[in-house]
């Protein structure tokens, strides 16, 4: 009886995660993608060309959870030929924070590994805007509003197809994206650090295409059309 109720209805999906989620349960529902509207206060923009960290220094900010996949950029890490340092901005449950903290003694890595504590406000965008690359390997993200905040500033982005925005990376060619598993974060993660020119080039378009696709007026409006006419507005269907 759900089924067929839903069925009956119009589908709004803020990215193509949510979209296949959504047709695992309804193969057949009409609906379209309108992402949603983030709070990108004004940041004055260094010059990209002196960005430039001692090391090349990895950025976590999200809550510190077994969904965030942060194990696994850590157990990617220990096996990196590069230096780093990651930096964990977060908070979370302090018996699973202590499971990483010994993860991260186990696998050699405790004087490359800061834990610099909970960011919002404007520290937030500072703290983002600082790191060199920013990584989010979670399990599953409908959305993750800070892959767009870390782009807004014009930090490149490492994200796990899990997450929402991750064909969105792709197609703008903000960052890289990579299965869990441990060779491929690896993989990607090498290649973030040697692409010095492509983090650079990200560095210096990024934030003009973030203020441009995630303009509130914008998207205010394409949720205004789509409530106006939801009969006819565009389907967006992705590969499931």
């Amino acid at each position: 009886m759900g089924k067929h109720l839903l069925s009956r209805t119009y589908l709004h999906v803020t990215s193509d995660v949510e979209w296949n989620d959504c047709l695992k349960l309804n193969r057949n529902w009409r609906g379209g993608l309108i992402h949603n509207i983030v709070d990108l206060p004004y940041m004055s923009q260094t010059d990209p060309a002196h960005h430039n960290n001692r090391e090349f220094t990895i950025g976590f900010l999200s809550r510190v959870d077994p969904k965030k996949g942060l194990d696994i950029l850590i157990r990617a890490l220990a096996g990196v030929e590069f230096p780093f340092v990651l930096k964990v901005a977060g908070a979370g449950d302090e018996a699973y924070t202590a499971e990483l903290r010994k993860l991260i003694k186990e696998e050699g890595l405790e004087g490359r590994v800061e834990w610099v504590g909970w960011k919002k406000g404007e520290e937030k965008f500072e703290f983002l805007a600082d790191v060199d690359l920013f990584a989010l390997t979670s399990h599953n993200e409908n959305f993750a509003v800070v892959v767009i905040e870390s782009l807004s500033v014009g930090t490149p982005v490492l994200v796990s197809e899990n997450v929402g925005l991750s064909r969105y990376v792709k197609e703008k060619n903000l960052g890289w994206v990579t299965t869990l598993s441990l060779a491929d974060v690896r993989a990607r993660l090498t290649e973030a650090y040697r692409a010095r020119n492509e983090r650079l080039r990200i560095r210096q378009e990024a934030a003009a295409i973030i203020r441009r696709d995630f303009d509130e007026e914008k998207l205010a409006a394409d949720y205004a059309e789509m409530y106006r006419n939801v009969s006819n507005f565009p389907l967006k269907r992705a590969a499931v």
